[in-house]
């Protein structure tokens, strides 16, 4: 069973936060995903720091070929 939308968009923004906080990352580092669907996730875009995220930073990708279904920022290379 997957998350909602709203509750891995919440989620990634809190993880995200925390990781800033911690000093787990710095600047843009790293990518926080979760899967919602058979075949898609919500991500942290490119170029974004963790601890500015916000959920209409977030974008929903489509695992199979990588188009973005929700949201307008950039995807990451690593997906």
């Amino acid at each position: 069973m997957y998350l909602s939308d709203l509750e891995a968009k919440k989620l990634i923004v809190s993880i995200g936060h925390k990781m800033s906080e911690s000093r787990f990352v710095t600047a843009n580092d790293g990518n926080l995903t979760v899967r919602v669907a058979d075949d898609a996730i919500w991500a942290t875009p490119t170029g974004v720091n963790k601890g500015d995220l916000t959920e209409d930073k977030l974008i929903k990708v489509r695992i199979s070929d990588g188009a973005i279904l929700e949201g307008t920022w950039k995807a990451t290379c690593e997906l």
